[in-house]
């Protein structure tokens, strides 16, 4: 495929020799999706009523398959994302990955990938294009104005979007086009995403705003993250919107419960150390009898301290199955995160009747969240407090059932099945 010879050519050339021509040269190849669509045999329909994309990484891909499973039952439904559903072993129904993709074309690239889809997205009909991680829509900012478009955001750098305003006038989509590619064919073989950052580029910030300009609506994972955005783009009309994860609340079983007094700390990325380990192990250094079941999807990022604690800490990677029979056996929840903006296992934890030891900043996320109501709101920096609160929870059974039943009384109101005419209302019109 001559484009990805394109694409090797640029990965050996400086920033310094980034000619006009072979810059041009890159344009053109990817102006055309009979490059690429033709070529693969994607046995897609022609219309869709509403298309999903991801960046598949993280709680927020979790919740998009949950969003996708929904969907399929009611409507005709396509999921796009680099990598597979994880954690599913059903079947995914129409569904494309480069992931998949790759077994038949190995020499498949990401960059080719990007290509293929913009091409799907101008080429196939759709009532609703939802983009549930923003960052995906730097790839199709020119395209997001084609079809209803809802952009859901993740947090990262929403106020700096504002920068690319006082370039919007002057550039030509042509122009932030080449950017994107140079960007892509630059970047490593597993590169999953863009980062909208004025280290990277103001042109990325620019493509980032036009999309979230021509955006149907713009959601917000988090409240704290919606009010921040909101102040941050304040010309996004209609302004954005907090529309928090999609939960299946039916996962719970109450013939499942059966408790021991160990503490859940889970995460499916890779910054473990911004998501409250390092301060969880801390506590168990001061309480003797805490056991925790840590659930993991990157192992390979755990703090070195995690082995001294020998069997006292039971580290795992689980489907999904086997994780939602976790959230039925543990006593609470820890996630006293230094940052976050999508939580959707603690979400899944409160449905299971979960208590919650978080961080302020996980509180602002979730408004259903409440200090001394579904557990204790503890700063990361306080081991004192966050102690007190951890045993409180081990030696008080009957505060502990009371907080998990308030958790899942009030995670209801997030419930997918629920909800379902928040995506719905866009289909047929």
């Amino acid at each position: 495929m001559h484009f990805d010879a394109a694409v090797r050519h640029v990965h050996r050339r400086t920033r310094s020799e980034r000619s006009r021509a072979v810059r041009q040269r890159l344009l053109t190849a990817y102006e055309h999706p009979d490059n690429l669509i033709g070529v693969l045999d994607l046995r897609l329909k022609r219309r869709y009523d509403v298309i999903l994309i991801d960046q598949g990484y993280g709680g927020v891909w979790v919740n998009t398959v949950q969003i996708f499973k929904m969907l399929r039952r009611k409507v005709r439904t396509l999921l796009i994302s680099p990598v597979k559903p994880l954690f599913e072993d059903d079947d995914r129904g129409d569904v494309l990955t480069l992931e998949d993709l790759r077994q038949d074309w190995p020499e498949l690239s990401y960059f080719s990938f990007v290509h293929l889809v913009r091409g799907v997205i101008a080429t196939l009909k759709t009532d609703l294009l939802l983009i549930s991680h923003r960052s995906q829509s730097l790839f199709l900012f020119d395209l997001v104005g084609n079809q209803p478009t809802v952009i859901y955001c993740d947090g990262f750098c929403d106020p700096r979007f504002a920068l690319g305003r006082a370039m919007a006038p002057g550039i030509r989509n042509e122009a932030l086009l080449r950017e994107l590619f140079f960007v892509l064919a630059a970047s490593p073989p597993s590169f999953f995403g863009i980062l909208s950052d004025p280290s990277k580029s103001f042109a990325l910030l620019t493509m980032g705003r036009r999309a979230l300009c021509a955006a149907r609506e713009n959601w917000c994972w988090g409240e704290h993250q919606r009010q921040v955005m909101t102040a941050g783009l304040p010309h996004l009309n209609p302004p954005p919107k907090f529309v928090p994860p999609f939960i299946d609340t039916g996962i719970f079983r109450p013939s499942l419960v059966d408790r021991t007094k160990r503490v859940l700390f889970t995460t499916t990325m890779h910054n473990i150390d911004k998501k409250g380990l390092p301060e969880l192990l801390k506590v168990m250094g001061r309480v003797s009898k805490l056991e925790v079941h840590c659930v993991v999807r990157q192992p390979e990022h755990l703090p070195k301290e995690v082995r001294r604690f020998g069997r006292r800490i039971q580290v795992q990677t689980l489907p999904r199955r086997r994780m939602i029979e976790a959230y039925h056996r543990v006593w609470f929840n820890c996630r006293v995160s230094r940052e976050e903006s999508s939580p959707v296992s603690i979400l899944e934890a409160m449905a299971c009747e979960l208590p919650q030891i978080v961080s302020p900043a996980v509180a602002r996320q979730i408004p259903i969240i409440e200090d001394g109501t579904t557990g204790f709101v503890i700063d990361p920096d306080d081991t004192n407090g966050f102690c007190r609160a951890v045993r409180t929870l081990l030696e008080d059974p009957k505060l502990r059932d009371c907080m998990g039943r308030a958790c899942r009384e009030r995670v209801l109101a997030y419930d997918l099945h629920r909800r379902e005419d928040e995506v719905l209302r866009f289909v047929g019109n």
